[in-house]
């Protein structure tokens, strides 16, 4: 019929198409065992993942992506191995670094943000009774206090500790406060929940402390959250132009390098530690050590010296 034929009587077409596949096949096999004697390196794992404080951070509760980010800044920033454990303690020692270290220093007005109630009230009630027992004159002053939840903690607290408490009712007297609370060492306020309707943004409430630099913002978080939702947190921080962190819960997570993953989404200072029962006495200073100490809990190889300062790698 005047196709073409090779031996076997196959039409040329379907010849060529063997032949092609037969070569494919060739060179694939020849691949195979090119890979099987001198394989290609594996990508080595980075200085994050590759060190048994790196895999304890992860154990304990940090993602591995804010480990791997850290302690790679680690190393290109001290010159340091990536498993110079000493050194890296030093450095997240430094990253965690914060502000006073003595609860005495606090001073000038301080408001409280917290997504709810729990712990905002309680936190401003243990530090006024901590400073006036250090001497200091302080104010608790509630904003739109719960009058069943809130005012009867209020006045025990003022009554058995000494510390003065006021009340705000109206969102609108809030811009008057400035010659009431002048004479104070410290003003501490209880502000309304985050998702309370007075807290809008562009609310009075809102306008008149996100803009006031009189006064210390503190987002309050507690630790037995879940900080892989930590948009609603950082929407906070922007919308009320925070400050700094307090950390409430300390002892209720068993999860606490998580910590890191809520620096590295909002890297901000923190200010106070509020734990429970024996963890940590309640309200305490954040300092380096103990947020370090915080993180590195359930660590047995972190003894109780101090790390090194990093150098150089040898």
């Amino acid at each position: 019929n005047g196709t073409a034929r090779l031996d076997g009587g196959l039409p040329l077409s379907v010849a060529g198409d063997l032949n092609a596949e037969i070569r494919y096949e060739v060179e694939r096999l020849e691949k195979m065992v090119a890979d099987i004697v001198d394989p290609a390196p594996a990508a080595s794992p980075g200085p994050g993942l590759a060190n048994p404080l790196g895999e304890f951070l992860i154990d304990n509760g940090a993602s591995p992506g804010t480990v791997e980010r850290l302690l790679t800044r680690f190393v290109g920033e001290t010159g340091c191995a990536g498993n110079d454990r000493p050194g890296a303690l030093a450095w997240l020692a430094g990253y965690l670094g914060s502000g006073e270290d003595d609860l005495a220093s606090l001073q000038g007005n301080h408001a409280f943000l917290c997504e709810h109630e729990s712990d905002r009230l309680e936190l401003a009630l243990d530090t006024a009774r901590r400073l006036h027992g250090d001497g200091r004159k302080v104010l608790v002053l509630a904003v739109l206090p719960d009058p069943d939840r809130d005012l009867p903690r209020l006045r025990n607290s003022a009554g058995e500790s000494g510390h003065d408490a006021a009340v705000l009712r109206e969102a609108d007297q809030i811009g008057h406060l400035s010659g009431e609370i002048a004479g104070y060492d410290t003003v501490l306020l209880d502000m309304p929940s985050l998702n309370h309707p007075a807290m809008a943004e562009s609310s009075t409430l809102h306008t008149w402390l996100a803009t006031n630099t009189d006064c210390h913002r503190h987002l309050v978080v507690p630790m037995d959250r879940d900080f892989q939702d930590l948009g609603y947190l950082r929407e906070a921080a922007r919308s009320w132009n925070g400050d700094c962190l307090v950390l409430t819960r300390t002892g209720q997570t068993s999860r606490p390098a998580k910590l890191l993953d809520l620096l590295d989404a909002i890297p901000l200072p923190v200010s106070l530690l509020r734990g429970t029962g024996e963890t940590v006495p309640q309200p305490l200073c954040a300092t380096s050590e103990n947020l370090l100490d915080l993180i590195l809990k359930n660590d047995g190889a972190y003894g109780a010296g101090q790390p090194q300062a990093p150098g150089p790698e040898k």
